[in-house]
């Protein structure tokens, strides 16, 4: 769904560039609902590959215990920004859009595991298990064992997925003689249900290679539950020319459609580009012939 943030900057009212919607019986829907700024929120599926090692290690007091450490990497999802040709009163049929696509992901879609350190309590060498889970316990993928700790390294990199929840900024920013609209795209990536790593520890295993025995559980929280993650402005050129009509679709990682194609209306440039403002009141667009361009 496309929602319109509200506001009573004087900077919004000159910016150079407006969305625009369509006409309705010769007339706008209305001037003020012109602007240049859609907020566009959207529930999408992350992708997420795993890293998880495990190393024996020495305590100060000379115990024998573990380290784990490890990585999230997340993918997708993105944006397909859709510019098409037309009139005052919608999109020509029958013609192609230009397209874009920009990441909505944050600048560092690397998120590190705490590194935490377990005593072994076995008299043996136990063997090690992990697995990932949500806010409610859930396995997000199957349990994994990567065997007996013995003095190298182990390491498990699954892969799954997780629900999460994205608002996307679209803004107009300018219309450039070369490059068409030049719009500004930012967010951010909220994981409402976190993710957690399990550890488990046990002298042996079950016929079904679970842990056998007496087990030890430890977790460590690696993203915790409603944590967002900023996603950063980015500047979208397409090269689509004159007063194109905008629209939206958002897709997970895989390039599944998460809803349908989002309208955001025709950008063209701002009826008060450049006149000092008196004040914020509601837009006024005398002509809506060829835009000028910069």
């Amino acid at each position: 769904m496309a929602k319109e943030r509200a506001t009573t900057s004087a900077t919004n009212t000159n910016s150079a560039a407006v969305f625009l919607p369509r006409l309705h019986n010769g007339m706008h829907a209305g001037f003020r609902s012109a602007h240049s700024e859609k907020l566009l929120k959207s529930s999408t599926r992350v992708r997420i590959q795993t890293r998880v090692d495990v190393e024996p290690v020495k305590c100060a007091t000379g115990e024998d215990a573990v380290r784990v450490t490890g990585a999230l990497t997340l993918h997708g999802p993105y944006a397909r920004l859709l510019f098409r040709k037309g009139t005052e009163t919608g999109p020509t049929l029958g013609i192609a859009p230009v397209t874009a696509e920009s990441a909505l992901l944050p600048t560092a879609p690397r998120v590190p595991i705490p590194e935490r350190i377990f005593l072994v309590t076995t008299p043996s060498r136990p063997y090690v298990w992990f697995e990932f889970r949500d806010r409610f316990n859930k396995p997000l993928a199957n349990s994994i064992c990567l065997g007996r700790i013995e003095e190298r390294m182990l390491r498990g990199e699954p892969m799954f997925e997780v629900g999460a929840t994205l608002s996307v900024w679209l803004s107009a920013q300018r219309l450039s003689a070369k490059r068409g609209p030049v719009l500004d795209l930012t967010g951010e990536l909220t994981f409402t249900e976190g993710v957690s790593l399990r550890i488990k520890m046990a002298e042996s295993c079950d016929r079904l290679g679970g842990p056998d025995g007496q087990v030890g559980v430890a977790d460590i929280h690696v993203l915790p539950p409603e944590v967002s993650m900023q996603i950063p402005q980015r500047e979208v050129a397409p090269g689509a020319a004159d007063n194109p009509w905008v629209s939206v679709m958002v897709k997970d990682w895989s390039g599944g459609l998460n809803g349908g194609e989002v309208p955001i209306g025709r950008c063209v440039r701002h009826p008060w580009s450049g006149i000092p403002a008196r004040g914020v009141g509601p837009l006024r667009h005398p002509s809506l012939g060829a835009a000028r361009h910069d």
